[in-house]
């Protein structure tokens, strides 16, 4: 502010606040994930129709070995789509225009037998995937009115006998996996 104090006597909206502090403050803590522009790609949201839904902003941007994909619905009203393709950008080394794939934007070797699992830092909730279908089918999601996803914490796992992930990662919408085996 350009004022040494507030020129109105304004009591702070607690939720706002309390939600500020929820889902903005732990980004924060990250900002130099989101900060350089390097690996940064915009992507496009392929409804079940094949048309973009423009009212969709995802992007993906990573850093070393951590990674991110941020989708947001700018609408008010539900949307199913999937995120695959990048929108085309400048190649300079190239000289033309080139799409990357998501699996291939948030650095991921797309090995058939890893299972990816990622969290959404907003819900807390952890996610199963496998590898090859993302490389392939992209990521599937249904948003509601305004609903926000920052996917965070990917990381590749390989199945063992005490930790059996490819059972849990059966399908984009796969069943639930048993508390007691979802150790990382």
């Amino acid at each position: 502010m350009e004022y040494q104090r507030p020129r109105y006597d304004e009591t702070a909206d607690h939720w706002l606040v309390e939600r500020h502090e929820r889902e903005i403050a732990p980004l924060l803590k990250r900002r130099w994930l989101f900060a350089e522009s390097n690996n940064f790609l915009l992507y496009d949201f392929f409804q079940d129709s094949g048309f973009v839904d423009e009212n969709i902003f995802a992007y993906s941007n990573r850093s070393g070995i951590e990674r991110a994909l941020v989708v947001y619905n700018n609408r008010y009203g539900t949307t199913r789509g999937t995120i695959d393709f990048s929108a085309a950008y400048a190649d300079k080394a190239a000289g033309h225009l080139r799409q990357q794939r998501l699996q291939e934007g948030l650095g991921l070797s797309g090995d058939s037998e890893a299972i990816l699992a990622f969290r959404d830092s907003l819900t807390g909730l952890e996610f199963l995937r496998r590898s090859n279908q993302l490389s392939t089918q992209g990521l599937t999601l249904d948003l509601h009115a305004y609903q926000c996803h920052v996917f965070l914490d990917w990381r590749e796992l390989r199945a063992t006998a005490e930790q059996p992930w490819t059972a849990c990662a059966i399908s984009s919408t796969g069943p639930a996996c048993p508390a007691s085996t979802m150790r990382w």
